[in-house]
């Protein structure tokens, strides 16, 4: 018997208060896995610290925070991925996006295959169901990162839009999306 995908959640003010509740609630689980006879693999166990860009660089290797169950230490990571959202330690987002792009950029290109085959109707159902959900998976939870990023996904939307519409990049971005009757994502995400 095995427990899978389990998270615990600690804050704390500095890195010692971290280590010390971290290491007691994991204390508390390993007692109730033991007492309920399941198992823990401690290798594919990891903790992430998440704080802002100065808190995490004010780490000092002296600080670095221990973290134990029984009598094996748990590696800490930068990035971690939970329910397919790729989480870094600055809630930067990049790596999510990153992600998101390659997942989106797959099916964009199975529409621009079958454009020659099917109605644009069947494409705009073929966005809906193979590239939307990927745009709105927990978006609101990564909406804050940068414009920057913000834009990239925007892009994929736009590619998509075309590949469906035919048009080029003559035309605005804006228009295609309308001639679709889509909003942006940023629009889609705040409505």
């Amino acid at each position: 018997m095995y427990v899978d995908d389990t998270n615990l959640s600690v804050t704390g003010e500095s890195a010692s208060d971290i280590e010390v509740r971290l290491n007691t609630e994991l204390e508390n689980v390993h007692e109730w896995l033991t007492a309920n006879k399941l198992t823990l693999n401690t290798e594919k166990t990891e903790y992430i610290i998440i704080g802002s860009y100065k808190r995490i660089s004010n780490l000092q290797k002296g600080d670095e925070i221990k973290i134990r169950i029984g009598d094996n230490e748990i590696k800490r990571v930068k990035t971690t991925k939970s329910l397919g959202i790729v989480i870094d330690e600055n809630l930067a987002w990049k790596e999510n996006i990153d992600n998101l792009s390659v997942k989106v950029s797959r099916p964009i290109g199975v529409i621009r295959r079958a454009k020659k085959y099917v109605k644009q109707d069947a494409l705009k159902l073929m966005y809906n169901s193979l590239v939307l959900p990927y745009f709105d998976y927990c978006s609101l939870v990564w909406n804050n990162c940068s414009q920057t990023l913000k834009t990239k996904v925007q892009r994929l939307q736009n590619r998509a839009a075309r590949v469906i519409t035919g048009d080029t990049y003559d035309i605005r971005s804006k228009d295609v999306l309308s001639k679709l009757g889509w909003n942006n994502l940023e629009e889609r995400r705040n409505s």
